[in-house]
């Protein structure tokens, strides 16, 4: 078979700093470089379409910082304390402070239910035009 290969960039949009609802779409417990137990996150971003991968290692010389992600996660996601079947947290939505590094995002802290009450609901993938503002957007989407 013959194909005309050209070299083609895959531009990825950035999501913006900034504070979000997530959704905890996998959660997966795997094994850290370092060789300790960690559950891998898969967060999908209210209206974005890319998704960021955090981890909660299990530190056992430091429990105190597995303990308070865990926390954090707990209080944000709605999930109960001490719940560890991570089947169950599929699917959660809960928010997060997003913020850069380098050419990627990660979940900066995760915010509690009641510090995320004022954030808009749960938007499934993108809901604006790259380069365009949210209203912009509507308008193009809305026949009235």
């Amino acid at each position: 078979m013959a194909w005309d290969y050209q070299r083609e960039e895959q531009a990825f949009e950035k999501i913006p700093e900034g504070t979000y609802r997530v959704r905890i779409d996998d959660a997966e417990m795997t094994q850290s470089k370092a060789g300790n137990d960690m559950i891998k996150l898969t967060i999908a971003v209210s209206g974005q379409s890319r998704t960021i991968w955090d981890y909660i290692v299990f530190m056992p010389d430091n429990p105190s910082i597995t303990n308070a992600k865990l926390t954090a996660i707990y209080d944000s996601f709605g999930i109960p304390e001490g719940n560890m079947k991570l089947s169950d947290w599929a699917g959660k939505v809960g928010a997060a402070k997003v913020k850069r590094d380098g050419d990627y995002e990660k979940i900066h802290f995760y915010l509690s239910r009641d510090k995320a009450a004022s954030l808009p609901a749960w938007v499934e993938g993108r809901t604006q035009a790259p380069g365009k503002s949210l209203l912009d957007t509507l308008d193009d989407v809305v026949p009235f």
